[in-house]
Formats: structure tokens, C-alpha cells, sequence
């Protein structure tokens, strides 16, 4: 039962291993050219703070549509931008498709972002409705830990360059459940990239706008008292995250039918 132990140390390296490089560019994502007169949305499956998310199809395969509205135009930006970062693609992160605009039947805007569809949906759904064995919750908490390490770690590769990536709303909303039994982290709306202690977007941040967000109920103590370390932002930040991780941990042991042999496991979200 190290495995979990093992899994929590992936992201407790030192991986600063000077990265950073004056003559490296961030170069931009391919993104592919889809028509999206092809899309079709279905059904509702989920809503969240900015946002409606459908099951749908484009050229006739199943996808998920997250549709934002003109209000929330500013976290579809940041999300899309956070998915068409160089050398995103991993077995741990949602596959990411188009993102897009389009105009409604009534003369609205509306922007789409549109992904591979995992149909077992949220982590949380899933813990909801699923016990699961000592291998199995393993599973589960591993590629959640697997994933959240990438977006953590900076990542130059030829001519392409990923930064380190705090994602700032890790939840088991924000998690989705493949077939296979793995997980994959999605939502990137709040996420920041990193380098070192500052921040890779132009401009002056305000504090509270850098640390003070996220679901409360994940959120770690410095962050509800405004005592994150900006000082140290990528370390600070990257704690955040990991503080949610182990919440994940809780709420997917919890439902580990080997750990309470004999007796019902509770589900607590």
C-alpha cells in the first residue's frame, strides 16, 4: 500500500533544473481546423460557475462542448490558451479538440470549447455511484497524481517549451473517469502559468486575484487566511494544488471497500 506514498512523492522533487532559457520562445499549439457548422449539441450534462457543458457531436463523433456565455468570455480565453500550450498532450490531461466562437439563432456570442467526451463524467459522479477495490482506487488516485505532476513541471523539447502550470481549482468536479479506470484533469479557466517566482502573463496581478480562488471547500489554510507566499509564487502555488490533491485522496479512499472491510462505505463529497 506504498503505491499511494510513492504516487504523493512525484510532485515533492526539486525540479528546477535550469529550465529556463532566454533564447527559448513559447511556441504556439497547431490547433486543427474542424467546422463547427458539423457540431451538434445533444445533451445537457453539466453545469458549473461559467458555464454549460453538453454531450455533442462533430462529424459524427461523440465530443463534450463546454459552452460559455459573453460574461464569462475571459475564462474560455484562458482556458483555451491553457490547452493550446506546447507539449500539453498527456495520457492524464482532457483532450483538448477546438476551441472556437459562434453566433446563436438570436444573435448572441458564445464560445465553445470542444473535447474528447469521457462518458463515466466527473470523479466526483463517479465516486458517487462506484466502490472500488485497493488496485482500483489506487488506479484512480495515481493518474490524478500523474497528471497534476505534468502540469507542474516545466517541459522544453526542441523548439517548443512548456511552462510549470498551477491549475487553482483542483476538484473531483474537475477530474473525469476514462474507461480504462484512470483520470484525466480538465477545467483550466482559473489555471496560471509559471516560471520560477513570477507569473507568465503580461501586467500587474493583484494578489488576492493570483491566490484567492478555487472551490473553498479544497481550499488550502494559507489561501482562506490571504497568507499564500507570493514571494514565492510557483512553490505557493503549486502547494495549493497539491493540498487539493489530498482531499482527491480522501474522497476516493473513502470509497475503497478494502479499507472498511465489513462495512458500507460512505460516500462524502
Amino acid at each position: 500500500k506504498g503505491d499511494i506514498l510513492v504516487s504523493f512523492l512525484i510532485l515533492l522533487g526539486d525540479r528546477k533544473q535550469g529550465l529556463h532559457s532566454m533564447n527559448m520562445m513559447e511556441a504556439a499549439a497547431s490547433e486543427p481546423s474542424l467546422d463547427l457548422d458539423n457540431l451538434k449539441l445533444l445533451e445537457l450534462i453539466g453545469r458549473g460557475r461559467y458555464g454549460a457543458v453538453y454531450k455533442g457531436s462533430l462529424d459524427e463523433r461523440p465530443v463534450a462542448v463546454k459552452v460559455f456565455s459573453f460574461a464569462n468570455r475571459q475564462n474560455f480565453i484562458n482556458e483555451k490558451n491553457i490547452y493550446r500550450v506546447p507539449l500539453m498532450e498527456h495520457d492524464n490531461i482532457a483532450r483538448f479538440i477546438v476551441g472556437d466562437e459562434r453566433l446563436t439563432a438570436d444573435g448572441r456570442m458564445e464560445y465553445l470549447l470542444v473535447m474528447e467526451y469521457y462518458p463515466n463524467g466527473s470523479l466526483c459522479k463517479y465516486l458517487s455511484l462506484h466502490t472500488s477495490d485497493w488496485v482500483s482506487s489506487c488506479r484512480l488516485a495515481h493518474s490524478v497524481t500523474r497528471g497534476l505532476a505534468y502540469l507542474h513541471t516545466e517541459l522544453p523539447r526542441g523548439d517548443h517549451y512548456k511552462p510549470a502550470i498551477s491549475h487553482r481549482d483542483l476538484n473531483s468536479r474537475n477530474v473525469l473517469v476514462k474507461n480504462d479506470g484512470t483520470c484525466v484533469i480538465s477545467d483550466f479557466g482559473l489555471s496560471m502559468r509559471l516560471t520560477g517566482n513570477r507569473l507568465v502573463r503580461p501586467g500587474e496581478e493583484d494578489n488576492a486575484a493570483i491566490s484567492e480562488v478555487g472551490t473553498i471547500r479544497y481550499m488550502a489554510p494559507e489561501v482562506l487566511e490571504g497568507a499564500v507566499n507570493l514571494r514565492d509564487c510557483e512553490s505557493a502555488l503549486k502547494q495549493v494544488d497539491m493540498y487539493a490533491l489530498g482531499l482527491i485522496y480522501w474522497e476516493v479512499f473513502m470509497r475503497c471497500t478494502d479499507l472498511f472491510p465489513g462495512k458500507s462505505c460512505c460516500y462524502i463529497y
